[in-house]
């Protein structure tokens, strides 16, 4: 619902398209799928954390699902980076974390 995410969601989603567009290939194809089924993953660990946040559930099961968003994170930002890397994109995706805690 917030504009300035969803514009920036949509330009990103109309680069990546153009892309695809111009590079139709097994590499492309394989790293699009690659990225849909780790959303997909992503997505269904958000909903059931959330899900066991509303109900105060904060038992092993919450820290794994909570160890999955990150390593499942991690690997989104890899496939994601080889996409814009690969095909020249304008976009870099970039991830960084403090460890200080």
């Amino acid at each position: 619902t917030n504009k300035e995410s969803l514009n920036n969601v949509c330009n990103e989603y109309d680069m990546l398209q153009e892309i695809r567009s111009k590079h139709t290939n097994d590499t492309l194809e394989t790293l699009f799928s690659e990225l849909l089924e780790i959303n997909n993953k992503l997505w269904s660990l958000e909903d059931r954390i959330r899900v066991k946040s509303k109900h105060l559930d904060f038992d092993q099961e919450y820290i794994d699902i909570c160890e999955s968003i990150h390593t499942t994170n991690d690997l989104r930002y890899q496939v994601k980076r080889t996409i814009n890397k690969t095909f020249d994109s304008n976009l870099c995706e970039e991830k960084t974390y403090s460890i200080d805690n």
